[in-house]
């Protein structure tokens, strides 16, 4: 979330910044907006503290009091249509960059640090069935259609295995 007490000293550092992400926004709007809803805010908390009136009111302040309060419906209606304005501005602003970062996309990214051992690339498990042979897909397709096959090797004595320590558990 932006800070908006940063946003109205520094205009120009946020106009910058969402220009090198290559973002359209209007800062000088947003900060004209944010100067309105703030001025909104003191009139409506004016007009509030007006209406609170210590013990019964005389057929004079009952005036002036539904006077206040026809302004103060106007002046919330006002505060919520340019609250609603900029919140959405408020929103397409982006982060501030930091220091140093490159300007440009993706490809003009730079490695800052790295640390320990790359690893090796890990298979997946066709990739694994395919370098120790131990499945056969195309003997399982000719016997029982497409996507089917048979294990082979290793594999095969694991499925029994885990089979058979099933078969135990459930015997006992």
């Amino acid at each position: 979330m932006i800070d908006i007490k940063q946003l109205r000293q520094h205009p120009e550092t946020y106009k910058a910044s969402a220009q090198a992400r290559g973002v359209t926004v209007d800062v000088d709007k947003l900060v004209k907006l944010d100067a309105q809803r703030t001025k909104l805010i003191g009139d409506i908390e004016a007009l509030r503290a007006q209406l609170n009136v210590k013990g019964k009111p005389t057929p004079e302040q009952q005036k002036q009091l539904q006077e206040v309060k026809a302004k103060l419906e106007l002046a919330d209606k006002q505060y919520a249509h340019i609250d609603g304005d900029f919140q959405d501005l408020l929103w397409q602003v982006p982060n501030l960059l930091a220091d140093g970062t490159p300007d440009g996309g993706e490809e003009a990214n730079r490695q800052e640090k790295t640390w320990g051992d790359p690893k090796p690339q890990k298979l997946d498990h066709l990739e694994l069935s395919a370098k120790y042979d131990w499945i056969d897909f195309e003997r399982g397709a000719k016997v029982a259609g497409s996507k089917f096959y048979f294990l082979k090797g290793a594999p095969v004595r694991l499925e029994l295995a885990v089979t058979q320590m099933a078969l135990d558990r459930l015997q006992k």
